[in-house]
């Protein structure tokens, strides 16, 4: 047996409730299995424990049997800046191999599993989050050897085609008999490669054989009026320190009230584009205005919020609540109703939460709430829903509609077109923007 969970059940320190509860699951070599289920069910816990993670470095109180066939797990988290160690990607690879025993395998070997050989000599930091997600899974499938691959939210980041080799890597470890087991929101782009799903609910695991609703469109149609321009790029141009372009020249326009969607595949340059706007980088070439009016860096930090795909890293305060007052201090239009957006998103109850307490989509919609307390001119979410259930997505729309109400603009990034359609007024893909 690959896996083995008996009666498994776990309380975080000082929680009321167990967090799982008497979970059973057994994989054989080969099986590939996938856990669904809304954010903050158990989903991650349950990798932590698989991993070691948990109670190792959390405490609280662990039960039952815990069993992975005398061999230790390969894991890829959900958190990826978590698991990136050195300064650039082919350093990291080779420190893949080097803690799985294959000690001088070549960075390249691995990279063209995932397609990312251009990414070698670039620095972990740089890279987009859908990069980064490729070279983590790069990383961890080449060099695995075990008997279980856990995978937590592994597509979370990914375009079609990172998706795709992520699932012939599944393949291909199911072939040499490595059981693989998958935790997500959506089950059906790995159809091809899984055996059985589970659904968890109330810390216990269900089994489940229906697909995935189907994706709707124009859920929430293009405002009314959309009278001014709240933000304007005119021949925006990024280039890398060997003068080549990132970024070519790029135009792009969006009206107060608006909620744009911006697609584009893994390392297009979308986060490039998004941190020119949020004045985190200055371009090369060319202008951003707001409102109509030429503005620098030092302008579009203090009037726009940017937030990517790790919520963790703009959750600087210990709890949830005092990241929100931090936000409501600092608001350009003080009055947002902060405890009506919190029971829309469900997280009400989590406000005096300890923010590394959280699971990463209950993390997000933290980081969500507290960017629309602050009510910025533009709010730019870069993959920042990735990991938000159905029903947590769906409230955050809700809430980002009522922004663009109220005067918001709002551009909405992913690798994948189909999920903005659902939340934005219009979408283009990066490559109509260049001039």
């Amino acid at each position: 047996m690959a896996l083995h969970l008996q009666n498994l059940s776990y309380r975080f320190a000082g929680a009321a409730k167990p967090a799982l509860n008497g979970l059973n699951l057994r994989l054989s070599p080969g099986e590939c299995a996938f856990i669904g289920g809304a954010n903050g069910a158990g989903k991650s816990t349950l990798v932590s424990i698989i991993a070691g993670i948990i109670p190792a470095f959390s405490g609280g109180e662990l039960a039952g049997e815990t069993g992975a066939g005398g061999a230790r797990p390969g894991c890829v988290l959900q958190n990826i800046d978590s698991q990136l160690l050195n300064e650039t990607a082919a350093q990291e690879l080779a420190f893949f191999a080097k803690y799985a025993g294959r000690a001088g395998a070549e960075p390249e070997e691995a990279a063209r599993s995932f397609g990312v050989e251009r990414l070698l000599e670039r620095k972990t930091a740089a890279l987009s989050s859908g990069e980064k997600q490729r070279i983590v899974l790069a990383g961890a499938l080449q060099c695995s050897g075990g008997r279980l691959m856990v995978l937590d939210e592994p597509a979370s980041c990914l375009d079609a085609d990172g998706t795709q080799k992520l699932c012939g890597a599944i393949e291909n470890l199911k072939a040499r008999g490595t059981a693989v087991l998958l935790t997500g929101h959506r089950a059906g782009n790995f159809a091809r490669v899984l055996d059985s799903r589970y659904e968890m609910r109330g810390g216990n695991l269900y089994p489940v054989c229906v697909a995935d609703p189907p994706q709707t469109d124009n859920v929430y149609p293009p405002a009314a009026n959309l009278p001014d321009c709240a933000a304007r790029a005119d021949d925006i141009i990024l280039k890398n320190q060997a003068g080549e372009a990132i970024l070519p020249p790029s135009r792009f326009e969006i009206k107060k009230g608006e909620i744009a969607g911006l697609y584009g595949p893994n390392g297009s340059g979308k986060s490039s584009f998004a941190k020119i706007l949020a004045g985190w980088i200055a371009p090369d070439g060319g202008t951003v205005e707001l409102a109509g009016k030429r503005a620098g860096t030092p302008l579009l930090r203090r009037k726009t919020r940017l937030l990517g795909n790790n919520p963790f890293s703009g959750l600087i305060y210990a709890t949830v609540r005092e990241n929100l007052d931090y936000a409501r201090r600092i608001s350009l239009k003080p009055g947002f109703d902060c405890a009506a957006a919190a029971q829309i998103l469900a997280i009400a109850n989590m406000i005096e939460r300890d923010v590394s307490s959280l699971s990463f989509g209950q993390a997000q919609r933290a980081a969500l709430l507290c960017a629309l307390a602050y009510s910025p001119e533009l709010l730019i979410l870069d993959e920042a829903t990735a990991c938000l259930d159905p029903e947590g997505f769906s409230q955050f729309g809700k809430l980002l509609r009522g922004f663009a109400a109220e005067g918001g603009a709002a551009l909405v990034i992913s690798h994948i077109e189909n999920h903005l359609r659902p939340l934005c007024s219009r979408v283009v893909s990066l490559s109509e923007l260049y001039a």
